[in-house]
């Protein structure tokens, strides 16, 4: 009875042994069979530049900084097991025009991916430090920088008792050509108090763009504002954002932070509140979602 308790244990044991080497080969097997591309980095001042790889949409997102010459990039690329790329890694590629690669699996399977850049964050001393040097201030009583119960820098707006509109801003200078291309503006807000059914003491961002524009632009156009305001309780934190095209021929983003009121509502020292703060460039509305909903603050 013992040995065929032990011939049935030796049979187990050679049966699962057989089961998991089958599973990696089939793991082995499908991951053949795909045409991916898993990683993609760019060298920069010697150290690599991570892209983000969004299968679902077949885009990579590289994050570029001001300083990076785009008319010729080298990425390092890894892809699925017996995969073939082209362009290959290691050879050069202009990000001023479009780029694609296309990755064909060994059973002839293939997938292109596009290749587009966005900016690193373009607001200068974005956390406020050093008392918030290049950071313009309306009044430094009720506009300013204070650290929260994290030791984190948050800017802060209180509301005039007579109404006066505090904000606090920045002129952000453009390095490249982004005419056509698509601004962000992003952060976490909150406030300490509401009025019902107004939009009276809730922060909100809101921008201006500058630059020789055409004598056929309406001033109106050149305003960024729709979608950006806390629409939250009080005290509740909120992440907002809004994405906008820009004009043709744009050099120069004016980019601030206000506290709403509307004619009537009560004014009382209402405290304001924003953290993480972020103004970037992508080339498409898509992209910009892409970094909304997986790339900020992770």
């Amino acid at each position: 009875m013992r040995i065929i308790i032990n011939n049935l244990s030796i049979l187990f044991s050679i049966i699962f042994l057989f089961s998991c080497n089958t599973d990696d080969d089939d793991t082995l097997e499908n991951q053949s069979k795909l045409a991916l591309i898993t990683d993609f980095k760019v060298a920069h001042n010697n150290v690599f530049i991570n892209a983000y790889i969004d299968d679902k949409s077949s885009t990579i997102l590289l994050e570029v900084p001001n300083d990076l010459s785009i008319n010729s990039i080298s990425p390092k690329i890894s892809t699925s097991i017996n995969a073939s790329v082209h362009p290959k890694s290691g050879e050069s590629i202009n990000l001023n025009n479009s780029a694609i690669y296309t990755v064909t699996a060994e059973n002839g399977d293939k997938k292109e991916y596009k290749i587009n850049m966005y900016t690193k964050n373009l607001l200068i001393n974005p956390r406020g430090e050093n008392n918030g040097a290049n950071w313009e201030f309306t009044n430094k009583t009720n506009a300013g920088i204070e650290k929260n119960s994290k030791g984190e820098n948050i800017f802060y707006i209180i509301q005039q008792d007579d109404g006066r509109n505090e904000t606090i801003s920045q002129n952000i200078s453009l390095s490249r050509d982004y005419s056509n291309k698509y601004i962000l503006f992003i952060g976490d807000m909150t406030t300490e108090k509401v009025v019902n059914k107004s939009i009276t003491r809730h922060p909100y961002f809101w921008g201006l763009q500058k630059g020789d524009f055409s004598s056929d632009i309406e001033p109106i156009d050149q305003v960024i504002q729709s979608g950006m305001m806390h629409d939250e309780e009080a005290n509740v934190w909120q992440v907002v954002s809004g994405t906008h095209l820009l004009l043709p021929n744009v050099n120069e983003i004016y980019f601030q932070i206000g506290q709403a009121s509307m004619v009537g509502d009560p004014n009382d020292g209402t405290k304001s509140m924003c953290k993480d703060i972020e103004v970037r460039i992508f080339q498409s509305k898509q992209d910009a979602e892409i970094y909304v909903s997986k790339l900020y603050r992770s």
